[in-house]
């Protein structure tokens, strides 16, 4: 109805360029958005179509949940004239349709903090702080390694290192910025294959991308965030090499008589797209030299914690003394605080003789050990044993011994 009013009442239809598809509304479930002039004419034209709608559809539009959005071009009087003429308030903001806003403008990051304040808030009854690793990874990827506003925690691996497949040293995340390429290539191959859609009928014609399947990309400097992000690369350099590229610029091109071209996904066995396929394209492969290693930790039939566990030991990044010393989080790689040493003596088959232990207070760990292995040389030096062999766990202690 609004289209054959639209002849009638001189309603204005807007198109992005020549010959690009005309639009006077955009009808979604239960929303309606109409295009017009901003001008007392137009603004009584749509009053009559919507006063026409009501009484010939028995229902009313609700002016609560009805607003204006006028252009920036569009001044102040105006805007209150075409407002009191329509009985409708107008605003700054479209607001969301289906959880996503409605951007006249771009996005900015602050555009949608509203997604992590709402994640946060429902993570908050978890108590991210208290789950062990493991937990995390199983709740959350953003809350992996436990931060929050006020503490943040070390990272211990590189994001890109923990979104690597699990047989590369990975956890098989999701890199954020490789989703979005792969979102990115779905809407590529929807403007090639989906000529008939009306968002693609706009971007062809106001880009003049051309007729062809492949249209023509090119960075604009008005245009939208998606339109240069694609016109920013050139794709067919960036996906094949140049020895490629020349054998294929070397192929006799088909005739007419062999049909249409038609579109196919080469990641895919029946040529069609989906996003999986193109996530995976985003990864470049790699033969990780510990991947036997790997591929046993998460084999092992065991308790997840303990596979994490191992996991962060292959990486060597657990939290050791030493570490921390690496990691300048120390002046000192002993770090003081309540000690205790023990040890068993065994013979030379690997029999048990006698096991002991005993706490030192306080002290580190360096201090306790080589106290335990003093206690153990004497011990077994008063049994008579007098070819003994010490195997201890602290490199440390063993080069201080070695070494004076």
């Amino acid at each position: 109805m609004v289209v054959k009013l639209s002849i009638h009442l001189f309603f204005f239809i807007i198109n992005k360029s020549c010959d690009g598809p005309k639009l006077s509304h955009l009808a979604y479930a239960d929303d309606l958005i109409l295009f017009g002039e901003a001008s007392v004419t137009q603004a009584r034209n749509i009053k009559d179509i919507l006063d026409t709608f009501c009484k010939s559809s028995a229902q009313k539009v609700s002016s609560e949940k009805t607003e204006i959005f006028f252009s920036r071009n569009v001044g102040w009087h105006v805007r209150k004239e075409v407002s009191e003429i329509c009985g409708f308030g107008w605003t700054d903001n479209l607001g969301k349709y289906l959880g996503v806003p409605i951007l006249p403008n771009g996005a900015s990051r602050a555009t949608f903090q509203f997604i992590m304040d709402k994640v946060g808030q429902r993570l908050s009854n978890w108590k991210a702080e208290n789950l062990s690793f493991a937990g995390r990874v199983t709740l959350a990827k953003s809350f992996i390694w436990g931060d929050t506003e006020e503490n943040k925690k070390m990272h211990l691996i590189s994001w890109d290192k923990i979104c690597a497949p699990k047989k590369e040293g990975g956890l098989r995340m999701r890199h954020a910025h490789n989703v979005n390429s792969a979102f990115m290539m779905c809407a590529g191959w929807n403007l090639c294959s989906k000529p008939e859609s009306l968002w693609v009928s706009v971007i062809r014609s106001k880009y003049k991308c051309g007729p062809d399947l492949m249209p023509i990309i090119s960075k604009e400097r008005k245009g939208s965030n998606l339109w240069n992000e694609w016109g920013r690369h050139d794709l067919f350099d960036d996906l094949f090499p140049l020895s490629v590229q020349q054998k294929i610029k070397g192929i006799i091109p088909p005739c007419n008589c062999m049909g249409i071209d038609t579109l196919a996904w080469g990641c895919t066995s029946d040529g069609r797209f989906n996003t999986k396929s193109a996530y995976l394209t985003t990864h470049v492969s790699t033969v990780h030299p510990n991947q036997s290693l790997f591929n046993l930790i998460w084999k092992w039939k065991g308790p997840e914690r303990v596979k994490l566990f191992l996991w962060k030991a292959s990486h060597a990044c657990l939290m050791t003394n030493l570490e921390r010393f690496r990691r300048r989080m120390t002046d000192s790689n002993c770090v003081l605080g309540l000690a205790g040493w023990g040890g068993v003596i065994r013979n030379c088959h690997g029999g048990f003789i006698v096991v002991f232990s005993a706490k030192v207070g306080s002290g580190s760990v360096v201090h306790a050990e080589l106290w335990g292995i003093v206690y153990g040389l004497e011990l077994a030096n008063n049994r008579g044993y007098k070819r003994i062999r010490v195997e201890s766990d602290s490199l440390i202690a063993i080069n201080l011994i070695r070494n004076g």
